[in-house]
């Protein structure tokens, strides 16, 4: 379980929320632990935690019988648990059972699951905890098409509400386990981008050097979550796939790129060119360094996200383009990739100690190319940690000669 437990329990207690029920992949993780294989890869799937507000640290989980294997294999064989679903699991009783197959044998001794679907899992759910008069926060972005008006049928004293903004809201503020994983999710992707940047040849593709990069991720125990790997003119393309275009001399190489790690995710950006930039290069790039410098000098606990875009933008515009535009300047990043606040004109959230979020001051010039800096940090009361480690300057390769340790 990765909850700020005692930001949900405040944030409960001062809507006078007895219940929480979690529905979407990231947001059942976030409050249990459990990775459902079915919830995030096949449609339709249904899982839902329930948080009873007087005990948070213990969630019930409706899931499908067919996934008790990794209830065991993720350790969470000690949750409460409610299965939906028929599947079929056999004990040997040719050979001693080990551990995790003893801890299996006992939770799949039935046949199949308790109830019949994942919403009559929660209807079960409700009832055993005894519903009828409670305010009931639900998750309303990942429950089954008209799962919330039957709920309110079978539960007609109880007040059920939507709540994917309120857990939006706890898990802005991350705990201390949570930060330290963005620290190694931001710092795995960096030492892969240099890894692959040591290979970095004239003639090599786009999908060669993505794929290098790639296979570092998984090295460090990452998984690939978005590799945006363009070379010359491609890099103007924000969201670019990596394609056969070749390296050649004076191009720009961008990187934005991120990876999941441990269930959280990493967004960061460098700017590589391979040979001597042009005076148009450095210029440009020196802008938009300058604009995240000038977001830096700001940054700390009690700004408003507003001010930052402000600050980010002009110093891009002073720092030499005048007519450089921006949605947003970052955004917050955790279990999934852009968790509040976003860094935009316009929203006034305050920041707070404890949120970890991407700066970011990109610039796309169709026919030019794109150049990007972006990195994690941690807000906390009188500035910012970043996580991020390596040099935000540009780099020039072939002669560049790696991260000084």
């Amino acid at each position: 379980m990765y909850l700020n437990v005692e930001r949900a329990s405040r944030l409960m207690k001062e809507s006078k929320i007895d219940f929480l029920v979690a529905t979407t992949p990231h947001n059942v993780v976030y409050t249990t632990g459990f990775r459902s294989g079915g919830h995030w890869n096949l449609p339709g799937t249904q899982v839902y935690s329930v948080l009873s507000f007087d005990d948070l640290t213990n969630p019930l989980i409706i899931m499908p019988h067919a996934e008790l294997d990794l209830i065991v294999e993720q350790g969470l064989d000690s949750l409460k648990l409610i299965t939906y679903g028929n599947f079929f699991y056999e004990a040997s009783n040719k050979c001693k059972l080990n551990t995790n197959d003893e801890k299996l044998r006992k939770l799949a001794y039935k046949k199949s699951g308790t109830t019949s679907s994942g919403l009559e899992g929660l209807v079960q759910a409700f009832t055993d905890l005894g519903v009828t008069y409670e305010n009931i926060v639900v998750d309303e972005r990942g429950i089954v098409p008209g799962g919330l008006e039957y709920l309110r049928s079978k539960f007609p004293k109880a007040r059920i509400q939507t709540g994917y903004e309120l857990i939006q809201n706890i898990r802005m503020v991350k705990t201390n386990v949570e930060i330290e994983i963005l620290r190694q999710a931001a710092q795995i992707c960096e030492r892969a981008i240099y890894a692959c940047l040591s290979f970095a040849k004239e003639g090599m593709t786009e999908s060669e050097m993505a794929y290098l990069f790639e296979n570092a991720l998984i090295f460090e125990g990452a998984k690939p979550f978005f590799s945006v790997i363009a070379f010359g003119n491609h890099s103007a393309f924000s969201d670019g796939i990596p394609s056969n275009i070749k390296l050649k001399k004076g191009d720009i190489i961008r990187f934005d790129v991120g990876c999941i790690y441990k269930n959280y995710t990493s967004d960061i950006a460098r700017i590589a060119v391979f040979g001597e930039p042009t005076t148009e290069i450095s210029n440009y790039y020196d802008a938009i360094l300058a604009g995240q410098n000038c977001a830096f000098d700001i940054i700390r606990s009690g700004v408003k996200a507003s001010d930052i875009f402000t600050a980010a933008v002009e110093g891009v515009r002073q720092g030499g383009i005048p007519h450089y535009q921006r949605t947003h300047v970052g955004h917050g990043v955790g279990i999934e990739l852009y968790d509040p606040p976003f860094i935009a004109l316009g929203n006034d959230t305050v920041l707070e100690t404890g949120m970890v979020i991407d700066i970011e001051t990109p610039y796309y010039e169709i026919g030019f190319g794109g150049l990007q800096v972006e990195d994690t940090i941690l807000i906390k009361k009188d500035g910012f940690e970043r996580l991020t480690v390596s040099p935000r300057d540009l780099i020039i390769l072939p002669n560049w000669g790696g991260i000084k340790k």
